[in-house]
């Protein structure tokens, strides 16, 4: 079947199923703005609708793509034989108090930004760790997202999974590992929910915190712009901004489209309309310059579909 008829039928289905189903690209979608056109991007709005999602995939065989609010993806061009998955549409939360700390059970497409909204207005210990952080739980529970002062990890007491397997899935709940942006959520789980652990602290000084750290992420970094937020993960020779400041490549570009952040040299700017290929060629020539000039495996913590 050709990419239009494999369209046309996948989003029939979806529509008779009730599922929200919308055709644009990867470009709509994603912060960076690149990528190309899946079949059609799907928004389950609530479990049932997961459900009924995923039964269906897995009965039509259906090759797909998750994807939150498109903070770190860098999807490549072109027509791509998936329907992509979001998560978007996909958010709701419920805060407990208790005697010394709150639980905050979010859905997959809760905002960080919404909880640290939360965080500030209750009293959550900590939150500031991660303000300023455009992703979703979802994404950010999956990569461990954070900031110098820690990770979402810090908070995170379980999480809510789909799990397929050998053409079925179980949704259950498990207690992920985590490293530096990373987490032990495997590729074939999707993680619908998680449960958040926040100590108590005064809403006073969470919300001084959380606007000192802004204050300077503003300052320091690109956040006009379209960009991905960090390409690299920081190696343990030094931040990866470091390093690439230090090889002069800030503000460098090898097209007219998109270039090395002259504010923060570990982001890349697409500043008109630039296509995934000179992303993915910039960010090949940041690795090489890294591994020539000073032997240090720089690792992307951008997330680069480029075979899909």
């Amino acid at each position: 079947m050709n990419f239009e008829g494999g369209r046309r039928g996948i989003t029939a289905d979806l529509k008779r199923l009730g599922i929200n189903t919308k055709i644009i690209s990867f470009s709509d979608l994603t912060t960076i703005g690149v990528g190309g056109e899946p079949y059609a991007f799907a928004f389950p709005r609530n479990i049932d609708e997961v459900k009924k999602l995923f039964e269906y995939i897995i009965e039509k065989e259906i090759p797909f793509i998750p994807v939150g609010n498109g903070s770190k993806l860098i999807v490549r061009d072109g027509k791509i034989p998936r329907l992509a998955v979001s998560f978007n549409l996909f958010e709701s939360h419920n805060e407990v108090e208790w005697k010394d700390h709150f639980k905050v059970y979010a859905s997959a497409g809760t905002s960080l930004q919404f909880i640290v909204a939360c965080g500030i207005k209750k009293g959550f210990e900590g939150v500031e760790k991660i303000s300023g952080i455009p992703g979703c739980i979802g994404g950010a529970i999956k990569k461990n997202a954070g900031t110098k002062f820690g990770s979402i990890s810090d908070f995170v007491e379980n999480v809510e999974v789909l799990s397929l397997n050998n053409g079925s899935f179980e949704i259950k709940k498990v207690e992920p590992k985590f490293e530096y942006r990373w987490s032990s959520i495997g590729d074939n789980q999707i993680i619908l929910s998680a449960t958040l652990k926040f100590k108590k602290a005064k809403p006073t000084e969470v919300k001084s915190k959380v606007s000192e750290y802004l204050k300077r992420r503003y300052e320091t970094q690109p956040l006009t712009a379209k960009t991905c937020g960090c390409i690299f993960k920081n190696p343990p020779q030094a931040p990866a901004g470091k390093i690439i400041d230090e090889l002069g490549l800030k503000g460098f570009r090898l097209s007219k489209r998109a270039r090395i952040s002259p504010v923060h040299a570990n982001f890349i700017e697409n500043e008109n309309s630039a296509p995934a290929a000179e992303i993915y060629e910039l960010i090949d020539y940041v690795k090489e310059k890294a591994r020539e000039q000073r032997k240090i495996e720089l690792e992307e913590e951008a997330v680069l579909l480029k075979d899909i």
